[in-house]
């Protein structure tokens, strides 16, 4: 599938990524695990990004078992351009573990469904 995986922690730093991260990104796996996942969202997107994390943090506190979100966003790519992601994520524990995959027609319809 063209996707990727990653486990981050509740700070944005990141506990494991995939191998496919180089495909996606163009980093190196051990590089982008040194990346916190802040800095490289764009900046018109940053604001969705925090209130869809912040929303799931609540929903956490309130005692939603798995709160999940689904957001796109902007990330940018070691080349220095953006790459349009979807991410579908969910809190379990002390991580978010999420996929990631680009944006286009078939992932569209998939995340709508």
């Amino acid at each position: 599938p063209n996707l990727i995986g990653i486990i981050y922690n509740h700070d944005g730093t990141k506990a494991w990524v995939s191998d496919r991260v180089k495909d996606f990104y163009g980093y190196d796996p051990v590089e982008y695990l040194g990346i916190s996942g802040w800095t490289i969202i764009h900046p018109e997107d940053l604001a969705a990004v925090t209130k869809a994390y912040q929303t799931a943090f609540a929903a956490k506190k309130a005692g939603v078992s798995d709160p999940g979100f689904r957001i796109e966003a902007r990330v940018l790519c070691k080349n220095k351009e953006y790459l349009h992601v979807v991410t579908h994520a969910q809190m379990i524990g002390k991580y978010i573990v999420a996929t990631e995959a680009p944006i286009n027609d078939a992932v569209k319809a998939a995340s709508s469904a």
